[in-house]
């Protein structure tokens, strides 16, 4: 049976690793209805990694939020918007170690004599991510407060492939505005 537990660490390990999960939350007391234009403020970037913390990777997800909301029939303007677009990316490298399993080799072609054998697993193995956290805000501009907020959290093995899943996972998130009212 640690044989079946190790096979599924190993099979779902990149999954379960390079995975991302987001939250929504939203006022609902709040007319998305009205809602016709907005502005993106500058987007705060506190992760210390240059694939990030750079102004293509700010324009992508500049880029990415002007097409999300322009697709919900929003105007960006510079003037009086009717929302405030602040976006946040923050998070840090972690590593753990995990234990690779075993491997077994069955043995050879029946009467060729040649015995099965196990090479053993490797292990502890260093296992490094990034993480990364993205926030999208909505901060209506008539009462100051914050009426639609989005997270995602993202982790990936590497940097460079970190930047390329956040403007994806805006895109996602960004999918669940205007909220639905059930």
């Amino acid at each position: 049976m640690p044989a079946v537990a190790a096979l599924f660490l190993v099979i779902a390990a990149p999954v379960l690793f390079a995975s991302d999960e987001s939250t929504v939350n939203f006022d609902a007391t709040f007319d998305f209805s009205t809602v016709a234009t907005f502005a993106i403020r500058p987007t705060s970037i506190t992760l210390d990694k240059p694939e990030i913390n750079n102004r293509l990777f700010e324009q992508q997800v500049h880029d990415v939020l002007v097409r999300a909301l322009s697709s919900k029939h929003l105007k960006e303007v510079v003037d009086s918007p009717d929302l405030l677009v602040r976006v946040s990316v923050t998070g840090q490298d972690y590593s753990f170690a995990e234990r690779r399993p075993g491997t077994r080799i069955p043995p050879g072609p029946r009467g060729s004599g040649a015995r099965g054998v196990v090479i053993p697993g490797a292990g502890p193995v260093p296992v490094m991510l990034t993480g990364g956290t993205m926030t999208i805000e909505m901060i209506a501009v008539r009462t100051g407060g914050v009426v639609w907020r989005g997270s995602v959290r993202n982790e990936e093995e590497t940097a460079p492939r970190l930047a390329r899943e956040l403007p994806k996972n805006a895109s996602a998130l960004l999918s669940k505005y205007p909220p639905r009212r059930d």
